[in-house]
């Protein structure tokens, strides 16, 4: 595979998860219907960034301004002061 149509896939696959992972933090969860629904800062943050550095990719995930404070309460379940 050429590096260029890996780059490529790597894009699609990044977007792909991202677009995923948005519409996760947007769910519904139980019958109330606010309950679990994200503010949508965090939402709005998630990105990926594909890197090449000659024959070298990389693809990474974060999150970008104020929700980066509080995504690892989110990535590790915490709700309160209980772990889900």
């Amino acid at each position: 595979m050429a590096k260029k149509e890996l780059e490529k896939a790597l894009e699609t696959f990044a977007e792909e998860l991202v677009q995923n992972a948005k519409q996760q933090l947007g769910r519904q969860v139980g019958n109330n219907p606010t309950y679990g629904i994200a503010s949508g800062q965090l939402q709005r943050s998630l990105g990926y960034a594909v890197t090449v550095r000659g024959h070298d990719l990389a693809l990474k995930f974060g999150v970008k301004g104020a929700a980066k404070k509080y995504e690892p309460f989110v990535y590790f379940g915490v709700n309160g002061t209980e772990r889900k």
